[in-house]
């Protein structure tokens, strides 16, 4: 575990409210590995996205130890957990496709849940309020995907819109259940 020295200012902030806060490293993995994405469980496990192994880990806080959790068959990207506990995610080699959705059980099965033919940059990942539909970003195409988790295979665009194209992400950590829309990059 390493600490990290917290800046008091920084140069290229926007001017709005700053509140640096205390940070710390608590798993690390060799180079070169790519960690993409991470998803707290109900009992604050962390389970991270390691793209470039074709694998999901998962972080035990009150011991310390990151290991292994599942493999998977492409890269993984998304992470979201459902009410039930089992943990979704998006997947697919970037710029190649198809893309992918797996359903992670509790006990590390992993069930092929959707194929998505045309897309080729999948990220992020969230649960509708709804609670049976995971929403996942397809950002080359500016696409969030509605994914139906009662049925394998059903999905169909939820948004689509150009300005997501290249950076977007999706996530749900918001107190009134509102679903935020990140993108990064150039307007």
């Amino acid at each position: 575990m390493t600490d990290i020295e917290v800046q008091e200012s920084y140069t290229d902030h926007d001017g709005g409210e700053f509140s640096a806060v205390n940070v710390r490293v608590v798993a690390t993995w060799a180079a070169p590995t790519f960690v993409e994405n991470l998803a707290i469980d109900p009992a604050g496990a962390i389970f991270v996205s390691l793209y470039s192994h074709n694998r999901v880990d998962r972080y035990d806080p009150a011991t310390g130890a990151a290991a292994p959790f599942a493999d998977l068959p492409a890269p993984p990207v998304g992470l979201a957990f459902d009410a039930d506990g089992s943990l979704w995610a998006t997947g697919g080699t970037f710029r190649q496709g198809p893309g992918y959705i797996w359903k992670i059980g509790p006990d590390r099965s992993v069930q092929h849940w959707t194929d998505l033919p045309d897309a080729v940059f999948m990220n992020g990942c969230t649960l509708h309020p709804n609670g049976h539909t995971l929403l996942a970003c397809e950002s080359l195409t500016g696409r969030i995907l509605a994914i139906d988790l009662r049925e394998p295979g059903r999905w169909s665009a939820w948004l689509t819109d150009e300005r997501l194209k290249l950076r977007a992400s999706a996530h749900r950590d918001q107190p009134d259940r509102s679903i935020v829309i990140t993108r990064i990059g150039r307007s």
